[in-house]
Formats: structure tokens, sequence, C-alpha cells
């Protein structure tokens, strides 16, 4: 072959071998999606669970600016149940309670983008407080521009929590009321059968997570992270995205961050009384990230001791007794190219010593 006869070759195929090498680093990306979770988007409310409607504009505006793509709820869970294709950069939008900023402020944002999202709703808030919570009919009118209301139980109750002189099996009736009365409420008032569910407060353990599974339910807490195909679909992370976590500049790294490739299970989140300090032991696939950076951090306390990593196994502890309530192990690794993070959330619920709850909120 000549000379001339190769380079004619080569440019005829300069756009395959260019087009091959894009479809190898997009498969190296492994399918995911970030869920952001918001509570109020107000001024006037507590801080602690609102983001500034400024703050929510920057944020929708850098998701728009950065060409994310943003998908309803249900249909990313059908693309991960499914094994379906997920574009990278693929983002879904939350809010908890169905206050009414977000029928006053963040609706008419969101319908403006033409975005979908999706409320939790506890069906027995709504109509209970006019100046707090969203209407039924205002609901209806939000799912009409593009929402999609889910269930979050009739009374937004710490689900794990037994009532005085209650019965297993009370409890369990009890809490499964709460979800499929909810769900029924739901279903009569929009005319939409979902089976996603937000834990009230975040609150799981493995007997709920069995429950919740049990009756068909995808549920989501309030850890955070990616989600993937391998993710546990009764234990959904969420990226809190309000109060402390509105900040556009922590929000830019957690949108793009990737899943961890888990391969073992996971600890449950309510802890033994004698167990304060709890060990997370993980084990991980083989991937595109540099293990040996890994790194991980407690709630409240900063950067965790990894006691060991070999073989794609880690083990981490909190260097301090984990306060008493809710509290998270986060997990980060950079990918090879150093371009982005992964990310993994290990929740856990901590009781007072004598075995009591700690307050209601």
């Amino acid at each position: 072959m000549t000379s001339r006869t190769m380079s004619i070759v080569q440019i005829f195929l300069l756009p395959f071998t260019c087009i091959t090498h894009m479809a190898l680093a997009e498969a190296a990306i492994p399918a995911h999606a970030v869920i952001l979770q918001y509570h109020h988007v107000s001024a006037e409310t507590p801080t602690l669970t609102s983001i500034h409607p400024d703050e929510f504009q920057a944020h929708l505006d850098h998701l728009q600016q950065q060409k994310f793509i943003i998908w309803s709820l249900d249909r990313i869970i059908d693309a991960i149940i499914e094994h379906k294709p997920i574009p990278d950069k693929t983002v879904a939008i939350t809010f908890d309670d169905a206050y009414l900023s977000v029928y006053k402020i963040a609706t008419p944002l969101l319908k403006a983008m033409d975005w979908p999202f999706t409320v939790f709703v506890s069906s027995n808030l709504i109509d209970s407080n006019r100046n707090l919570y969203m209407s039924w009919s205002q609901l209806r009118e939000i799912q009409a521009d593009g929402a999609l209301i889910a269930n979050h139980t009739m009374n937004h109750t710490h689900l794990l929590r037994h009532l005085a002189g209650e019965t297993e099996q009370q409890w369990r009736d009890r809490i499964i009321g709460e979800i499929q009365g909810a769900r029924l409420k739901i279903k009569q008032e929009t005319g939409t059968d979902t089976n996603l569910f937000a834990y009230p407060y975040g609150e799981f353990d493995a007997v709920i997570k069995t429950m919740v599974k049990d009756l068909g339910i995808v549920a989501f807490g309030q850890h955070s992270g990616p989600l993937a195909y391998s993710s546990d679909l009764q234990a959904l992370p969420r990226f809190p995205a309000s109060g402390a976590y509105s900040d556009l500049d922590s929000l830019k790294l957690k949108l793009n961050t990737l899943p961890f490739p888990i391969r073992s299970s996971l600890p449950n989140p309510l802890l033994p009384i004698e167990d304060v300090r709890p060990i997370l032991e993980v084990e991980l696939d083989p991937g595109e990230y540099l293990f040996d950076q890994l790194a991980c951090y407690t709630s409240q306390q900063g950067r965790n001791a990894v006691l060991d990593r070999l073989n794609f196994r880690f083990r981490t502890r909190s260097n301090a007794p984990l306060a008493v309530g809710r509290s998270r192990y986060n997990c980060t690794m950079p990918e090879k190219d150093g371009r982005r993070y992964y990310w993994f959330s290990q929740p856990w619920i901590r009781l007072n010593p004598d075995g009591t709850w700690y307050p209601e909120e």
C-alpha cells in the first residue's frame, strides 16, 4: 500500500476511531443518576430545611448551563430496575413534605424550565395547615405542571419507634397502615398509584426495608450519593440540597459524582446500644478509581481513620462516639483521571445510652 493510499485510509477511518474512543469512554462511566432533595424554598422558613429562592434559582441555572438532563424520578427508577441506558449527567429533583413554598416559588421556576419533579406527601398533613402545606387541589395543579406526587406516610411518623405497650405485630400493622394509607389517599386525590416512597427523617433499618420490599415499594433515604443499577431499591440515596447543603460550589461537586461499585452487603443503620463507633466494612468491584486515595468522613467529626484497604476491601471507623440521633459515614475516592469523585454514604441511627429514643422533631 502506498503512503498516499494509507493517508486516505487513515483519513477515512479517523471519524470511526474517534467514535470508538468516545464509546469506550462513555462505557467506562457507570450508569447512574443523582437525586436532589429539597424541603422549603423560602427565606422565611427554618434555615435547617430551607433554601433561599435565589439559591434555588442558582441551582437551576447551573443545571441548565451545564446541560444536565432532568428526568422524572419514576423514569430513573424504571431505568435502574430494567438496566436501561441512563445518560451521564442525569438528575431528578425532589421535595419532601409538600410545603406551600414549593407551590408558590419552586413550581413556577421548574415549570418555566419544563422540568419534571417529585413531591413526597404525608397525606394527613395536606389541608391541615394552609399556611404551611399545600392543599390537594394545589397538588393536582402542580401535577399538571409536571410534578409526580409520591408517598411520605400518612403522618410523617418516626417509623422505627414503637408506641408504649405496642406489640411487634401491632407496630408492623401500624407502619404498613401509614404507608399503604398514604398511597391509597394519593391515588384517590390525584389518580396516580405510585410505589415511590421516602422515609420520614430518612430513618430506616433492616426490618423496615424488608417490610417495604414486601409491599413492592421503592424507598429513598436522606443519605447522600448517586444511585446505580446495583443500588438497594429500599435504601436509595439522595443528595440533600437545602439548609447547610445549599452551597452551589458543594452542589457542583456532588452533581458530578459516580456511584461506589459496592459488591458486599451493607450494615443495618440502627445500631446496638453498645456500638457507638461502628466499623464499616465494604468490598468493591474493580473499577476506574484511585483506591489508595479513598477517604471517609463522619458527620460533625471530620475525616475517619481507614483501618485497612486491601484487594478492593476497606474498613473505616469514626474517631469518636457517634452523636445520639442520625449520622453518616461519607466515603469518596477520585476517578483515575481525577475529574470526578466516587461517593458513598452509610447512614447510622444511635439511640440514647439507656436505649430510649432521642426527642421527636
